[in-house]
């Protein structure tokens, strides 16, 4: 699927982009295979198949309709949070792409090369000794385009990283970014890739609010001009 189609079906097809990658996740999920989870990292081949998938068990997303049970069976173990930001689609992608931006929202100390393959380097503890404590070292980009949407890799912090960072692929965030005016972009956050058990569920809650709190404070900053 070449770039320029991804981004056309991105923009105006946003439900069934989040629908593709949840099924991908669920499929994953299901055949525990170790190989395959590799094989179906990349965020153009999560949407193929996916898509694939859908018209073979088409679904709707969550919320949107009565007949929720499939999807929502689905989507029990992904993580999706919004934000509506006043500001044009490309401020919004360098909120996340740009170093000095990403530290006055999310982070303490930012490590970022927007391109694929590039590093996606998060800290929250600078100043601590050990890299990997509440951090996102080692992390890349995984798919880029600017500025509709990116995908990268995702770690856990000091208590979650004994488990979180040991398994491969890592849990996958990627974030769309549709312009509904021309001064309005929304933004919506898709964490993916959670495993099966209490530590694993004890992690996916706190992201749940931790990537709530996050775009909310982004809301903030962006929508009330404290820059």
């Amino acid at each position: 699927m070449r770039k320029v189609k991804l981004n056309i079906f991105i923009k105006v097809n946003p439900e069934e982009f989040i629908c593709a990658i949840t099924m991908v996740d669920k499929l994953i999920g299901l055949w525990q295979i170790g190989k395959a989870k590799h094989t179906i990292n990349s965020l153009t081949t999560k949407i193929i198949i996916g898509l694939l998938a859908l018209t073979i068990f088409p679904c709707e997303v969550k919320g949107q309709t009565d007949n929720s049970k499939s999807i929502q069976n689905m989507t029990d173990k992904i993580i999706i949070s919004n934000a509506v930001l006043n500001c044009t689609i490309d401020t919004a992608f360098n909120y996340f792409a740009e170093n000095d931006l990403l530290t006055k929202w999310l982070t303490n100390k930012a490590d970022v090369e927007m391109k694929e393959g590039g590093k996606y380097e998060l800290f929250w503890t600078p100043e601590d000794p050990d890299p990997t404590n509440n951090s996102t070292y080692g992390c890349k980009v995984l798919a880029v385009e600017r500025p509709f949407y990116f995908s990268m890799e995702w770690t856990g912090n000091a208590e979650q990283k004994n488990f979180m960072n040991k398994e491969r692929p890592l849990t996958n965030v990627t974030v769309l970014f549709s312009q509904l005016e021309s001064n309005k972009t929304q933004v919506t956050l898709i964490h993916t890739g959670w495993r099966q058990g209490e530590n694993w569920e004890a992690a996916r809650q706190y992201f749940i609010k931790a990537w709530a709190g996050a775009l909310k404070q982004l809301e903030v900053l962006v929508n009330t001009g404290n820059k």
